[in-house]
């Protein structure tokens, strides 16, 4: 296999394991938000007083930046509504507890993409990489060559 060909091959799977994610965020967020009368009933008002209005679940999705035909950025783009879910954030404290949907879906799969990494990248990166999401996760990944 020719290295441009290698090169393809683990940007696929980057892009691969990005499609993954924000498949498996949009059925968590599917799963936790339109259980209840009153979540259907404020999508409705969301809805008609907002005519742009995207439910969560249909807004979240992976972005892939390319710099010289190379992977150099996955964005997770979502509705600003899932860091409030994230969080709890709202009115009434009691009422809005944090519903984490972000982490325990990203969390496990960072080590998946630290390995596609680290079979493209080993000979270029140092010995970790550091993973953020500020407010949400903040891990680093040790890379061991050999």
């Amino acid at each position: 296999m020719a290295k441009g060909e290698n090169k393809n091959k683990y940007d696929q799977e980057i892009v691969t394991w990005a499609k993954l994610q924000s498949a498996k965020m949009r059925r968590f967020v599917g799963g936790m938000t339109l259980k209840t009368k009153m979540a259907a009933y404020k999508m409705e008002w969301a809805k008609r007083k907002d005519s742009e209005y995207v439910p969560l679940e249909r807004s979240i999705g992976a972005g892939i930046r390319r710099s010289y035909g190379e992977v150099t950025r996955i964005n997770f783009r979502f509705r600003r509504q899932g860091i409030f879910l994230e969080h709890g954030a709202g009115y009434n404290r009691a009422l809005y507890k944090p519903k984490p949907w972000i982490n325990p879906v990203l969390n496990p799969a960072i080590d998946q993409l630290a390995d596609i990494m680290n079979q493209q990248f080993a000979d270029r990166a140092g010995d970790e990489i550091k993973i953020e999401i500020p407010g949400i996760i903040s891990r680093r990944v040790k890379i061991t060559n050999g």
